[in-house]
């Protein structure tokens, strides 16, 4: 593959014969990356904890249980796995609840997709509640015909159990089914499934950007 950065009409033309879309929330249609690193820097510093921007490549795959749980190991912190999944869902809520902005064209693209009568799937690591809040906030929910989580399907996106299950809700075929992901690992992951791929610019992925732009069918800046 070769770099193939469209414009947002242009990606719309290039997939009108898909009949589902699968999209990954966190990064891709919600500009959130940075308050998540935010988030962690801050609850680790609680117990006095400094750490570095490698713990963001290390738990970037993981879902929220998985990464409590890597927290309470790594760093001995003086909570179990459940407290800590509480403590760092709490202070998300309110960025979920009335702060997170959609990216720019975020929108406007599910909005023509749903128009055109495509299905739409939201698939993400992130917690339900936390999801739920957000699509509705920001105007979206009638847009997404289903929301997965890797909870639901018990993986991660190291595995493409979430998109196969994307598929099956909506009632189509990979070979129909178009992916919206803006990491590199979770992209690897539909690729290696032969789902079709675009990958979506975020500002956390900068650093993998060009060997996003490698493996994926094109690419697109929301």
């Amino acid at each position: 593959m070769s770099k193939k950065i469209l414009q947002v009409d242009e990606l719309l033309c290039n997939i009108s014969s898909c009949l589902g879309v699968v999209f990954d929330l966190d990064g891709t249609i919600l500009d959130s990356m940075q308050m998540w690193e935010e988030l962690d820097r801050n609850y680790l510093n609680r117990f006095g904890i400094v750490i570095d921007e490698s713990l963001h490549e290390e738990i970037k795959s993981m879902t929220l249980p998985m990464a409590a749980a890597y927290f309470k190991e790594k760093f001995n912190l003086p909570r179990d796995v459940d407290t800590i999944i509480k403590d760092i869902m709490e202070m998300a809520d309110n960025s979920y609840r009335n702060e997170l902005l959609l990216k720019e064209n975020a929108g406007y693209i599910l909005k023509e997709l749903h128009n055109q009568g495509k299905k739409i799937v939201i698939a993400t690591a992130n917690e339900l509640e936390l999801v739920e809040h957000v699509l509705k906030r920001t105007g979206i929910d009638g847009y997404v015909d289903g929301c997965i989580t890797c909870a639901m399907v018990g993986s991660n996106k190291e595995k493409p159990d979430i998109y196969y299950k994307a598929c099956e809700l909506m009632n189509i075929s990979k070979d129909v089914c178009v992916v919206f992901e803006d990491s590199l690992y979770a992209i690897k992951t539909a690729r290696n499934a032969d789902f079709y791929t675009i990958g979506v610019y975020d500002k956390a992925e900068e650093s993998n950007w060009e060997s996003i732009c490698e493996i994926t069918n094109c690419q697109v800046v929301l």
